[in-house]
């Protein structure tokens, strides 16, 4: 917790079980703003005063960052320096939360105070360590495929869409799933729907997904196999086993993929992989917090000046005399996801067709394009060309594509991607 001050606590609502945040300074409830990282980043970067104007509620307020392992390194230094800057002059109280804590307390300025609100780490972790974490080292598909159609329920996680749609349709079962954003939202959530109904009434579930499934989905499978990756994604993806604690101890087997995969693996994520593999052999428990803090030390060690790689802080620090900053210059470098992908709605069901056809007609599509967004799939450059150029997909309007067929989306692995040489992580 890093904070000005502390002055608030828990209420419950009498007869409910719902909470609500009450400043015990002030006799009023607080509203509870739900965000992304990106927006909440991209926003304070802004240079617009449209977005800025949510600057105000953010004084005195209790910002709560979940997974907070996932702030991007190479944005990590200006992210940070956001957060002091609301912690020390603008009465916030920031909260860190993760299973893996990254070694953040050198980049934050004296004046912050900084609380660790578990003490007994060692032994919380001790307590709630449910699983065994194997290194099997290289498996190919036909020995992974083997193995998992072996088991009754088990899940693996890998690391490109690519991967993830060979393995499954060498399973090609019928009790075996598969996730990944070649998926429209709401096709996944139907798919995570039947997986969690199959794993609690015991039936055959075996499932194949990209690190979507990582956070924010709550399955509980007794076996999880996950290629290999940095060490915050393994203990993302060890909390999918024996989440629940039903049985003695749940089986994580670690593996590496072959070198087809690997060699789609996005750069920025080879140098994660590497250190993990380094702290394999320096630790019996991978999943200690003394690994855990060793992987985020020499993480932030080895990347250097790549915690800052677009040079924001050096940009605001040149205007710092002068008081000329670069607002725009900055804003335009400040992206967390680069805008490299190009959005494709699919007419996935009755409610998306409708809302479709209404773009035809409607002037103010804001409203129907938020509507849209649990049926619509991002897609590259490369491959959204590919399929216009093959009269797949129409225009509903200005940067509005449509997926003209349904023909090309599968029901069970999504939008069918020419092959294009091109590895798309998660």
């Amino acid at each position: 917790v890093l904070e000005h001050h502390s002055n608030f606590d828990f209420a419950d609502d009498e007869g409910t079980e719902q909470k609500r945040i009450k400043l015990s300074s002030e006799n009023w409830d607080t509203p509870i703003i739900i965000t992304t990282n990106v927006q909440f980043f991209e926003s304070l970067f802004a240079y617009r005063s449209s977005r800025c104007r949510k600057l105000h509620h953010l004084a005195g307020s209790v910002i709560v960052f979940d997974e907070a392992q996932m702030l991007p390194t190479e944005y990590l230094l200006p992210c940070l320096s956001t957060v002091s800057e609301l912690v020390t002059n603008y009465e916030a109280t920031v909260v860190l939360c993760t299973a893996t804590q990254p070694v953040l307390q050198r980049y934050f300025p004296k004046e912050c105070k900084i609380t660790e609100i578990c003490e007994n780490t060692k032994e919380l972790y001790n307590f709630f360590n449910r699983t065994r974490t194997t290194y099997r080292g290289k498996m190919d598909n036909h020995v992974l495929a083997d193995e998992l159609s072996a088991m009754n329920q088990v899940l693996c996680i890998v690391n490109t869409k690519k991967h993830a749609l060979d393995l499954y349709m060498q399973l090609r079962e019928t009790d075996t799933f598969h996730l990944s954003t070649l998926m429209c939202p709401a096709h996944r959530k139907e798919i995570i729907q039947t997986v969690k109904q199959r794993l609690k009434s015991g039936q055959a579930c075996r499932v194949v997904s990209t690190q979507l499934i990582e956070s924010g989905v709550d399955v509980d499978f007794p076996v999880v196999f996950r290629s290999m990756a940095g060490l915050d994604s393994i203990v993302q993806s060890a909390g999918r086993c024996n989440r629940e604690g039903k049985l003695p101890i749940g089986a994580v087997h670690i593996f590496e993929s072959e070198d087809e995969y690997q060699k789609r693996v996005p750069h920025a994520l080879k140098r994660p992989i590497s250190l993990t593999k380094s702290l394999w052999n320096r630790f019996d428990d991978i999943m200690a917090p003394e690994a855990i803090k060793a992987y985020f030390t020499e993480l932030y060690e080895l990347e250097g000046e790549g915690l800052d790689s677009k040079h924001i802080m050096a940009d605001f620090e040149s205007g710092l005399y002068s008081l000329s900053f670069p607002f725009r210059d900055v804003a335009d470098k400040f992206r967390l996801i680069d805008d490299i992908t190009k959005p494709i709605i699919i007419p996935y069901n009755s409610y998306a067709e409708e809302l479709i056809e209404k773009l035809a007609f409607s002037e103010k599509k804001a409203n129907l394009l938020r509507s849209l967004q649990p049926y619509t799939v991002n897609v590259y450059e490369t491959d959204y060309n590919h399929l216009f150029a093959a009269g797949m997909l129409r225009l509903a309007g200005e940067e509005i594509t449509v997926l003209q067929t349904m023909d090309i989306y599968n029901e069970k692995t999504g939008l069918d991607i020419p092959e294009t040489g091109i590895g798309i992580y998660i």
